[in-house]
């Protein structure tokens, strides 16, 4: 059987766990869409034949199709009848299904089925939802800041499209275990998910593992789907004490960064966030809403 590496799969835009999933049985079927201008980039690089030939040495097939005009839609499994089933449900945008085969637990299914609609109407990022319905500590297996999949209306994939070049070398890092949109940051389905792709990654790649969990372990501020930042340090309630911010990788301005860098704690309330140093406030930054500016410390 053909050997299984994250460079043999990175062109085609899934990431090593998923692929790593897919085959151990732990999800039916994987998905992603991508656009048909970066599909025909990677088909004239790599070769998507050859790409393909390499997951069915694998047993998993490969399904291509177009969705639209603009966007071709990839899904794996080691059944093709499931992979092609599993595109014909997502045209009827039958979430619930496409939800099982794709191997999202039940309760996560129904937490996205009866929320999208409003919290796309009303500007919510899914992430603050989430952590609403989060009864105690958030849990690292759950944590999907860094996974758009699922959770971008039809307004915020155009505008990761846009900014398709800032987070691309990001994307390609797939920084997260579990692909769904968790129902809350503890969700016990979705930890047991996660903990059963970071076994078979760990067997598989333990360097990689690591840089996952080291990353998702880490406290952050999130304001909206392209905007958050990550932190060394930890959390408690609504403060935040460090002792480093982590490289900008999402689209926090310049000028809101410096700000935070010169801090060792955040306070956040519901219109503001205060940076502090040493105990004294040295910086107060408005928020939109109590939505925008929100701590997550995973644990």
């Amino acid at each position: 059987m053909a050997s299984l590496s994250n460079e043999n799969f990175f062109p085609f835009y899934f990431s090593f766990q998923e692929i790593l999933a897919v085959k151990e049985g732990l999800k039916p079927v994987a998905r992603t869409m991508v656009k048909k201008e970066q599909f025909e980039q990677v088909n004239s690089t790599y070769n998507i034949k050859n790409i393909v030939s390499s997951f069915n040495k694998l047993g998993i097939s490969v399904f291509i199709k177009n969705k639209n005009a603009d966007d071709i839609v990839i899904n794996i499994s080691k059944s093709k009848e499931l992979a092609k089933c599993a595109f014909e449900l997502e045209q009827k945008n039958d979430f619930r299904k496409i939800g099982k085969l794709l191997g999202f637990p039940d309760c996560c299914i129904d937490f996205f089925v009866e929320n999208h609609k409003y919290l796309f109407e009303k500007k919510i990022p899914f992430p603050n939802q989430t952590f609403i319905n989060t009864r105690g500590k958030p849990i690292f297996y759950t944590n999907n800041i860094l996974n758009f999949e699922s959770r971008l209306d039809t307004e915020g994939e155009g505008k990761l499209s846009k900014n398709f070049h800032f987070f691309s070398k990001l994307l390609s890092e797939y920084l997260y275990l579990v692909s769904h949109v968790p129902c809350s940051y503890n969700c016990r389905k979705t930890v047991k998910l996660g903990r059963g792709v970071l076994k078979i990654l760990k067997k598989n790649n333990p360097a990689y593992a690591n840089k996952i969990v080291t990353t998702i372990k880490k406290p952050l501020i999130f304001f909206d789907d392209f905007n958050w930042l990550f932190f060394e340090g930890r959390a408690r309630n609504k403060q935040l004490e460090y002792t480093g911010v982590l490289p900008n990788r999402s689209l926090v301005s310049g000028q809101m960064f410096e700000k935070i860098k010169e801090g060792n704690k955040i306070e956040v309330f519901d219109d503001k966030m205060c940076v502090l140093r040493n105990g004294e406030i040295i910086h107060e930054i408005n928020k939109e809403n109590k939505y925008r500016g929100i701590i997550i410390d995973f644990q």
